[in-house]
């Protein structure tokens, strides 16, 4: 069966929304009912926002208007660098496939389709993170660990 590749758009972003909250909520990351509509008004206020700029971009397959494919990438804008070089870098996120979907080459294409538009938009380094399992598909791509990527956590007590 045939499926076509969707650039997400602002009648979209219930169904992306309820995909992502409810993914959240399987993994235990959504403990109660307020918490979960308290994230779905967070993450449509984000998604309105945020694709209304043209700084978010989804793609997305779907079957029955299901998803069962989907990968995202945030446009996150930097000082310049050079001439050549506006700064800014896509940062690759909820790249995921419905299980029942797998090791098709569905989350392929998405990539393909999201480094394709970042290159036409001129931006010059994609970034993301990913579990070991999903590494493989994006090395094929030239992705590369970097060994020296840190992060802080601010809502933790940590005084210097």
């Amino acid at each position: 069966m045939g499926f076509t590749i969707k650039k997400a758009n602002q009648n979209d972003i219930e169904k992306l929304i309820n995909l992502r909250v409810d993914l959240f909520k399987t993994n235990g990351q959504i403990s109660n009912e307020e918490e979960y509509n308290k994230m779905k008004e967070q993450n449509r206020d984000f998604y309105t926002k945020k694709i209304k700029d043209q700084l978010l971009e989804v793609y997305y397959m779907e079957e029955n208007d299901l998803i069962i494919s989907v990968a995202a990438v945030l446009i996150i804008e930097m000082p310049p660098i050079n001439l050549k070089d506006d700064g800014s870098v896509g940062y690759i996120f909820n790249v995921y496939t419905d299980e029942k979907y797998r090791d098709k080459g569905y989350a392929t294409l998405l990539m393909q389709k999201i480094i394709e538009s970042m290159r036409v938009k001129n931006i010059k380094k994609l970034l993301l993170n990913a579990n070991l399992k999903a590494s493989k598909l994006y090395e094929r791509f030239g992705f590369i660990l970097k060994e020296y990527s840190m992060e802080l956590k601010l809502d933790l007590l940590h005084k210097v």
